[in-house]
């Protein structure tokens, strides 16, 4: 039962982003990323979790414990802006240089903010 949970998950995780990539190479930057911030791995999550069993509840408070961690990925966003402002375009190694440092301190603030416990206050 839980490798086919896992399978299933990994599928659907990979069309999830081989979708997104596909289509901001191959169409429009644009419509790429209004895929990419609609809740693309959300939905799939929460009915994953339905289909598999977890009691409704648990679902609910997943889901809106994920809110100070989503505010934590807009500021990644932010942080990925202003931080390649700063690299030369030309460096064919800025993108990756910014998205570890925007990881790195999102990572910081997700620790940060699980030790505070501050996803308790969304519950």
């Amino acid at each position: 039962m839980l490798l086919n949970e896992l399978i299933i998950s990994f599928i659907t995780g990979g069309v999830m982003v081989s979708a997104v990539t596909f289509i901001a190479k191959y169409t429009s930057e644009e419509l790429g990323s209004i895929i990419w911030a609609a809740p693309i791995t959300l939905v799939p999550s929460i009915i994953l979790l339905w289909y598999n069993k977890l009691e409704n509840i648990k679902i609910i408070n997943f889901v809106t414990r994920t809110i100070p961690y989503l505010t934590l990925t807009f500021l990644w966003i932010i942080f990925f802006k202003l931080i390649i402002k700063k690299y030369d375009m030309k460096d064919k190694y800025c993108v990756i240089k910014c998205v570890i440092i925007c990881s790195i301190i999102w990572i910081l603030l997700a620790l940060i903010l699980y030790n505070l416990q501050l996803h308790n206050y969304f519950v």
